[in-house]
């Protein structure tokens, strides 16, 4: 932790990259070695629970038939609406965000409280939302757009169209790499990507320790 005028502050990093570069990956290896990280989708899933007011909100917006059987978002349906016309997403980012920032604002408060000297965020829309300037700095994992369609397709049902829907939904990766701080290239094994986070985990440790904000 660095110290501003007589307190302690927590060093408080973002992870981002696009899709199927291995954001997730990254963020597990991270819990794996003690460190706290936040994930932004998981946020935006427990802020619009059923029954909560974020769920509210959409249902008001959009109507009852972004609503599953149980009463909870169908999240199929809602990415089927918002991914084919931007006005839509806009509108639901509109209700979902604010909702999430505040719940990571807690969090992060509360983290500090315990004393914690480093922590991470991982929101894939970092830079897409103007985010970068609340953290001490951006580690923004990378992969060949190839590499992103293959693992895309492993992990999920969606056709062509589909992805290239999501992937144009992003900054272009190569804009993230220019304004990333720390970037990991995650286009081999997993051993080159422990290795590069290591490393990665030196320079934020002795940035922590030496430098102020």
């Amino acid at each position: 932790m660095s110290e501003i005028k007589g307190e302690m502050t927590m060093r408080w990093f973002g992870i981002t990259g696009g899709l199927g570069c291995g954001k997730t990956t990254v963020a597990k290896m991270l819990v794996q070695r003690g460190f706290p990280v936040l994930d932004a989708d998981k946020i935006s899933q427990e802020v619009v629970e059923r029954g909560s007011p974020g769920l509210h909100q959409i249902v008001k917006e959009f109507g009852a038939e972004v609503l599953d059987s149980e009463g909870e978002l169908n999240r199929l349906k809602m990415a089927q609406i918002v991914f084919k016309d931007s006005e839509w997403l806009k509108k639901l980012e509109s209700i979902i965000h604010p909702l999430v920032q505040q719940a990571v604002n807690e969090k992060r408060r509360w983290l500090e409280a315990q004393g914690t000297e480093i922590a991470f965020y991982d929101v894939p829309l970092l830079f897409e939302k103007n985010l970068e300037k609340q953290f001490d700095g951006v580690v923004v994992v990378t992969c060949s757009e190839e590499q992103q369609i293959e693992r895309i397709r492993a992990r999920s049902h969606w056709g062509k169209s589909e992805i290239q829907e999501r992937l144009n939904a992003q900054l272009p990766l190569r804009e993230k790499v220019k304004r990333a701080t720390f970037v990991l290239k995650n286009d081999s094994d997993l051993t080159s990507l422990e290795k590069q986070l290591e490393i990665l985990l030196v320079e934020l440790r002795e940035h922590s320790i030496l430098d102020g904000p």
